[in-house]
């Protein structure tokens, strides 16, 4: 049976050889992005300088003209502004109102991150007196059971403490969209980074009782929180060269001005549209219309905030930190499954999802069942999401959860057997759900605008009334 199985091998090796190496080739790409991999474990991520695929890419001269192409779009949508502007308001704005109002009460959102940064220290001295309280007791006795209890307790209080706090000054401050998304995601990516820290040490620790000692300093750990990288180690691989600032400043000039693209494209295809709505009547089918209508700009949102915030942000702390392992995304958008997608789309937080949620899942729950790991990172990814938008916006709308846990899920594992045909229906679903999420966000936040009521209760932030508006 083998021997003829082998023989039918070998007659259509010619026509197959090919294939096989292609696609013996894009697995090994797909596993092996940041990650090693040890005998008998899961996979393991490694330190080693790499530069980001944009900042490889563009070394290439046809890429570069790409790029030049985009920027010749940037400028026509500014000058279409511009126009717009002056013949509708006799001002020329290119965006500004809307920045400067996602930008409202800026400087709280600076006083709330040097708040929840000053929190985020509590794990570093927590951990280690905790290491230093637990070598002075017997391995195995009752104290240690006690006193490790007693710390797990302390450190969920703290993590929760973190997002309770974010979430009350949040909704306090009035903050703009940016200021309010910045000091959202801040908070919870201190927290993650926290845990991570936490985890290393404990870890550490308990299979090696000998290396209690061996406790970094503080700067380190301050360099770990601010650093591009969400799981702590005891040393990172460095940059020797001198930290080029003009590359830096670069980088944050396309950021503003790709914060302005955004809100050009925002206020002239879904804020004209939208900012009526509780005021006039919109029919289903009309807001169908506005969704796939604007897949496109969707699609375009999605490529420009993965710019801005996974190659430009990234980047240029990267760069003056010294830090050289880059390689924050791969290349998603020519993806053939929705399971690659979110895999390559933001490598540095999925490293943080694979090693504490996926793992653990794994290893100590559910070892045969694959599916309910892969569900509990969509879970946590999606919670946070929401977490972080919902105090943006001002109000719960778990655009996230659906999206991941319902759409995510089933998406991942629906596989189509041509490839352009998959990687074109996965850059038309990325657009129609930004479409979809842009939208509803809308819909609920002019909704609430154009009918305000006053006294608002705890229970208006979860009840979405934009279903009020259409009756």
């Amino acid at each position: 049976m083998f021997k003829n199985i082998a023989q039918k091998t070998t007659m259509n090796s010619n026509t197959n050889t090919m294939k096989y190496k292609n696609s013996v080739k894009i697995n090994e790409e797909e596993v092996i992005s940041k990650i090693s991999v040890k005998p008998s474990s899961l996979l393991v991520k490694s330190s080693e300088g790499r530069n980001s695929l944009f900042t490889e890419l563009f070394e290439n001269k046809y890429i570069v003209s790409v790029y030049r192409i985009c920027l010749a779009f940037f400028v026509s949508g500014c000058i279409s502004s511009l126009v717009h502007d002056y013949s509708h308001d006799k001002k020329i704005l290119l965006g500004y109102n809307l920045v400067s109002k996602a930008l409202k009460n800026m400087h709280l959102m600076v006083i709330i991150w040097l708040l929840v940064f000053f929190i985020s220290l509590i794990p570093y001295y927590g951990a280690k007196y905790w290491a230093k309280i637990r070598h002075t007791l017997k391995r195995k006795s009752l104290e240690v059971h006690f006193w490790d209890g007693i710390s797990l307790l302390f450190y969920i209080t703290h993590s929760f403490g973190m997002l309770y706090c974010g979430f009350t000054l949040l909704l306090k401050c009035d903050l703009g969209f940016i200021a309010g998304i910045s000091a959202g995601a801040e908070t919870v990516r201190l927290m993650m980074k926290g845990y991570s820290f936490v985890r290393f040490c404990v870890t550490r620790l308990l299979d090696q009782p000998e290396k209690y000692s061996e406790h970094r300093n503080l700067t380190h750990y301050i360099y770990f929180l601010v650093a591009p990288t969400m799981l702590y180690k005891d040393s990172y691989s460095r940059s020797t060269n001198p930290i080029k600032w003009e590359k830096v400043a670069v980088y944050f000039l396309e950021f503003v001005a790709i914060i302005f693209l955004l809100s050009i494209t925002f206020e002239r295809v879904f804020i004209a549209e939208l900012q009526y709505y509780g005021l006039k009547h919109m029919s289903v089918v009309d807001i169908l219309f506005i969704i796939t209508n604007n897949a496109l700009y969707g699609l375009v949102f999605m490529l420009a905030l993965h710019y801005l915030v996974l190659h430009l942000w990234l980047n240029a702390f990267a760069e003056m930190l010294s830090f050289s392992d880059r390689l924050f995304y791969k290349d998603w958008w020519s993806a053939t499954t929705h399971q690659r997608y979110y895999r390559d789309w933001n490598l540095v937080m999925n490293e943080w999802l694979y090693t504490y949620i996926y793992t653990d899942f794994v290893e100590r729950f559910l070892p045969k069942r694959k599916m309910m790991p892969k569900l509990a990172v969509f879970l946590v990814s999606s919670f946070f999401h929401d977490y972080v938008i919902s105090l943006a916006i001002g109000f719960f709308m778990p655009v996230y959860i659906i999206d991941m846990v319902v759409f995510g899920v089933i998406l991942s594992e629906i596989k189509f057997p041509n490839n352009i045909v998959s990687n074109v229906l996965l850059l038309y679903t990325i657009g129609l759900k930004a479409s979809i999420q842009l939208t509803v966000c809308s819909l609920e936040y002019y909704c609430r605008l154009n009918r305000a009521k006053n006294n608002l209760s705890l229970r208006d932030f979860f009840v979405p009334k934009f279903v009020e508006c259409y009756k």
